[in-house]
């Protein structure tokens, strides 16, 4: 008897097919669990990837930019107020034409070297 369940020593019944039934019930969360962490990597790959792109592509944008506009400063001399009103038409131009804002900056600095 020392092999028996409690449940069956107690209640009298074969606890064997209810054992059989957790078993299969297990390995069928198992095998949901490993398919939905196969989703899930996929699903990571797919999504962090590109974000990772367009955050590196975003932040190489802004950062040419930037500097862009650095050169602008130094050769033009422009300060304080004309200096931001440079930048703020350079983000109006490349917002609202075909060149990107750091292409109306680079043409800002190739004027400013002009005088």
């Amino acid at each position: 008897m020392a092999s028996q369940s409690l449940l069956s020593v107690v209640l009298g019944l074969n606890s064997s097919q209810f054992t059989k039934g957790l078993t299969k019930a297990q390995q069928g969360l198992r095998k949901t669990g490993t398919q939905m962490q196969n989703v899930g990597r996929g699903m990571t790959l797919a999504v962090t990837a590109p974000l990772v792109g367009i955050g590196a592509s975003s932040f190489r944008v802004a950062a040419d930019f930037e500097l862009a506009m650095k050169k602008v400063k130094g050769i033009s001399g422009a300060t304080g107020k004309d200096f931001e009103l440079l930048e703020k038409s350079a983000k109006d131009l490349g917002s609202s034409t075909v060149f990107s804002a750091s292409e109306v900056a680079g043409l800002q600095l190739e004027l400013a070297k002009l005088g």
